[in-house]
């Protein structure tokens, strides 16, 4: 036998290589739990919705009575065909679970927005021009319950805003105070 004698220096290497392997171990725990949660910082943040930039009607007699629910990212990563005015989108489609017809189609010089008919139910589909519409609630776009009000007015609310569509315009309130109202550049009644 020689002065270095195989056993021992192979019996510590295993110890040196059972630490390193609980070290990276620990180390790469710590960073999975900073990582998730700021990803689910992330997505809490995207599940409160969008606000697309819009607007809408003057104030209707009478106050919306319901208080409508933000709903989650509906966006499936799947393509979606060219939206129409004289057609509900087919990401509205998707997230409304069934077919739907156009009510109301405004674009403003922003946005546009369709009140969606189908199942018994009103839709409000809103989207931010010039970003993607990848999805029926996403950065740019949102998805909600609608209802009929008096002057031929539909709302629908996200919160503490509530998005009117009227005739002519689309008007943003948030709090009761407008945020946004414009003309509509291009309408359609169905």
């Amino acid at each position: 036998m020689s002065d270095f004698d195989d056993e021992p220096r192979g019996r510590s290497a295993t110890g040196a290589v059972v630490i390193a392997v609980i070290f990276l171990a620990l180390l790469g725990t710590g960073v999975g739990l900073v990582l998730g949660s700021q990803h689910e910082k992330d997505g809490g943040d995207r599940a409160a919705g969008p606000s697309p930039t819009a607007t809408a009607q003057p104030t209707p007699t009478g106050t919306p009575k319901t208080t409508g629910t933000t709903r989650p990212p509906t966006n499936t990563g799947g393509s979606f065909r060219p939206t129409a005015r004289d057609r509900c989108p087919d990401q509205t489609v998707a997230a409304a679970g069934t077919s739907l017809t156009v009510k109301r189609y405004l674009k403003t010089s922003r946005s546009e927005v369709w009140i969606c008919s189908g199942g018994g139910k009103l839709y409000y589909q809103g989207h931010t021009l010039g970003n993607p519409f990848d999805g029926a609630t996403t950065e740019s776009s949102i998805f909600l319950p609608a209802e009929e009000g008096d002057s031929d007015l539909y709302f629908a609310r996200n919160r503490d805003t509530t998005y009117y569509v009227g005739v002519d315009r689309l008007r943003i309130e948030s709090n009761g105070v407008e945020q946004s109202n414009e003309p509509a550049v291009d309408r359609y009644e169905g």
